[in-house]
């Protein structure tokens, strides 16, 4: 395993930068171009939440970087900081803010599923609380979170973990499903006696 940082990960085509500066003034709820915020990032998963818009006009102005399916979106603030997701893309072209790191890897360096795994586990995650800063709102900056080194797998390895992970996290998410759907065929079939008697 080598030590690496997350910039190291980009190579020559890729990206690991800050969203852009966007203010009240700047948005339109009629606008051609979505504006991506902290609501939407998941602990591995993209919410798609937020309803803030800006015209495409605005957002050249503003030179802001349009995102790519693919990008990896890392939330600077909480909760928790530095959680992480991978950007689907959107029938709308797609901006972030601020808070969002956003991180275009080289897929030769990295296999992404691979990374959003480690960036949303424990080890990171403690990693990262070693440089939060701010008394009243908690948050990372962009060249601090580029700072934290961690050891890599090669790419075979990483690809091998990915999927045992993948599958780990499916019959996680069908088992939730079961006792979901077994909670509610408890309740429905109570209620059913109690309002059939």
């Amino acid at each position: 395993m080598k030590l690496t940082t997350l910039p190291d990960l980009t190579g020559d085509s890729g990206i690991f930068i800050d969203g852009d500066w966007v203010e009240s003034k700047d948005q339109d709820p009629k606008g051609d171009v979505r504006l991506i915020q902290l609501a939407d990032i998941g602990i591995g998963e993209y919410i798609n939440k937020s309803t803030r818009f800006m015209t495409s006009d605005t957002a050249i102005a503003l030179k802001c970087t349009f995102l790519q399916p693919g990008d990896i979106l890392i939330a600077r603030m909480p909760d928790p900081i530095g959680r992480a997701c991978i950007f689907p893309g959107d029938e709308k072209p797609c901006v972030t803010v601020v808070d969002v790191c956003i991180l275009r890897v080289d897929s030769e360096l990295v296999e992404k599923d691979w990374l959003l795994y480690f960036l949303n586990s424990n080890v990171f995650q403690n990693r990262i609380g070693e440089w939060v800063k701010g008394a009243t709102r908690q948050r990372i900056s962009r060249s601090n979170l580029g700072n934290i080194e961690f050891e890599m797998p090669d790419i075979d390895d990483q690809k091998k973990v990915s999927r045992v992970l993948k599958m780990a996290y499916e019959i996680r998410r069908k088992h939730q499903e079961a006792i979901k759907l077994t909670n509610e065929l408890i309740k429905s079939t109570f209620l059913d006696n109690y309002y059939s008697e």
